[in-house]
């Protein structure tokens, strides 16, 4: 689900540098490393078997509905590697890119 959660990700509508979960405290605040486990393993075994994922996006972020949330298709982990997030922790990125065209996701979106 893309709903601003995280600082470090990035969304281009049909291109997504979604960062990974973990490494959070009870209040949101990033304390410590990301682990490739949870999620973060579940994505990165989409990536390998090239299986879509389905992406949700809420109304915090920029594309996403005025209320509540949208469902915005399939989309392909392209890639996936750990970086150095904006709080100085180690995150992993996954690069997800949308099944269907720019143009018909600007449509289901309204951003057309």
């Amino acid at each position: 689900m893309i709903s601003g959660g995280y600082e470090d990700d990035l969304d281009k509508l049909s291109e997504v540098t979604y960062t990974g979960q973990g490494g959070r405290d009870s209040r949101g605040r990033v304390i410590k490393d990301q682990e490739l486990t949870l999620g973060n393993k579940a994505l990165s075994i989409n990536f390998e078997k090239k299986i879509p994922i389905r992406v949700v996006r809420g109304h915090q972020v920029f594309y996403g509905p005025k209320i509540g949330y949208r469902y915005d298709g399939l989309y392909l982990v392209k890639n996936y590697y750990q970086d150095t997030g904006i709080n100085g922790f180690k995150i992993y990125r996954f690069y997800l890119e949308s099944l269907l065209t720019t143009q018909e996701l600007k449509k289901i979106s309204g951003f057309s």
